[in-house]
């Protein structure tokens, strides 16, 4: 069997397309729950938020992502998932990069908390709607 590999729109996961006829697959970490929108845990994560530099991020409800940047605008697409430690994580996926930040949404004050995932400093950021 010959495959072609790419990542998936999710920026977690690796698609193999088939070349010789056998059927396409889809891997994805065991340990990471991928969250619908109108899940509990993150309902309220879609629609538009503004950061302190200006910048506005618009999470589309089928996972289609736009950021009206004050230098530049960028389109995606984003996920988000529970990890097995219990965070919940949002991975923006920006022409072939993704930037996983952890978060906390708190939907009744329209703020989302975010700091980088996989980084050790406690910077965090204040995205509001």
């Amino acid at each position: 069997e010959s495959y072609t590999i790419s990542t998936d729109e999710t920026g977690y996961g690796v698609e193999l397309d088939a070349v010789s006829g056998a059927e396409d697959k889809v891997l994805l970490p065991a340990d990471l729950e991928f969250l619908a929108l109108d899940d509990a845990r993150v309902n309220g994560i879609a629609g538009e938020w503004k950061d302190a530099s200006g910048n506005i991020y618009k999470l589309g409800e089928d996972f289609d992502l736009e950021i009206d940047g004050v230098n530049n605008d960028s389109k995606g697409t984003y996920s988000v998932v529970e990890t097995a430690d219990g965070e919940y994580h949002l991975n923006l996926v920006i022409k072939g990069s993704a930037f996983e930040y952890g978060f906390i949404l708190d939907a009744a004050k329209g703020e989302l908390t975010l700091w980088g995932a996989d980084s050790d400093t406690d910077t965090t950021h204040t995205w509001t709607k």
